[in-house]
């Protein structure tokens, strides 16, 4: 209990901001590695939730034949690890079972389920997502909502580092690297 006396106050504003939504990670942004930066610089806050299917499907690629999808899921296995070392409890699995055909459509039940956001780089997803009216990030979407704007007829200073294939083209860099 807090008494005040003797002291004038004024009405201000109380912002009650909602807690942070769980974030419903993708096979695609795991895959990607695109989702560490974004931990690591604080853009992503709350529950990291990884669905049993997405892990199961990760190691379905992990276990290909196909060097490049054994690759593809090794990578993404090894991101989930690094993301437990780093975040603990923050990363957390989830293991109930959803019905539905793929891996995408028990996605969206658990993102519908949770209230949630749904992280991805899957473009379609992402639409169909949008549809159902559910909260979704798109890595792409974020990189464009990032790129910086350059105006026509505004004067840029680039360093050419490499010779292109045609004659008169080269490869360089803006001043921070993209």
């Amino acid at each position: 209990v807090l008494v005040v006396t003797g002291v004038q106050t004024c009405a201000l504003p109380i912002w009650i901001l909602p807690a942070a939504s769980p974030k419903i990670l993708d096979t695609s942004v795991i895959i990607d590695g695109r989702v560490n930066g974004l931990l690591s610089c604080g853009l992503l806050e709350g529950q990291l939730i990884v669905a049993e299917s997405v892990i199961d499907e990760l190691q379905t690629l992990a276990d290909s034949s196909s060097n490049e999808k054994r690759s593809k899921g090794r990578r993404g296995l090894k991101l989930l690890k690094e993301l437990r070392d780093s975040y603990g409890r923050r990363l957390v699995i989830n293991p109930t079972k959803y019905e539905g055909n793929g891996v995408d459509e028990k996605l969206l039940k658990i993102t519908e389920d949770m209230t949630g956001t749904l992280i991805t780089a899957d473009y379609n997803l992402s639409q169909i997502a949008e549809v159902k009216e559910l909260k979704v990030m798109n890595l792409s979407d974020l990189v464009i909502a990032l790129r910086p704007e350059v105006q026509p007829g505004e004067s840029l200073n680039i360093k050419i580092v490499r010779a292109g294939k045609e004659k008169m083209q080269g490869i360089g860099y803006l001043d921070d690297g993209k």
